[in-house]
């Protein structure tokens, strides 16, 4: 089982590394546990789960961030002097 960056790399610029490297590692550490002590073989299912949940949170953020930018972007050049000029 795969945890911390070997289970998902973030976008570095986001600063989440740390935090979902700390997550996956706890979580993963617990679905070890839930197999081992509990016998619960599909308890990875559930993990994969998490990690997939986290990563399309990660885009969601990601996308809006980066559409929020391009309409602050397109604001700042349509009030430009050299737009308003031509």
């Amino acid at each position: 089982m795969a945890v911390g960056d070997a289970a998902l790399a973030l976008d570095p610029i986001s600063s989440q590394e740390i935090f979902f490297s700390l997550y996956s590692g706890i979580h993963g550490a617990e679905t070890i546990a839930a197999i081992v002590k509990d016998g619960l073989q599909n308890a990875h299912v559930l993990y994969r789960k998490k990690i997939e949940n986290v990563f399309l949170a990660n885009q969601k953020s990601r996308r809006h961030f980066i559409l929020q930018n391009c309409v602050i972007k397109h604001q700042r050049i349509g009030s430009s002097i050299f737009v308003k000029r031509q």
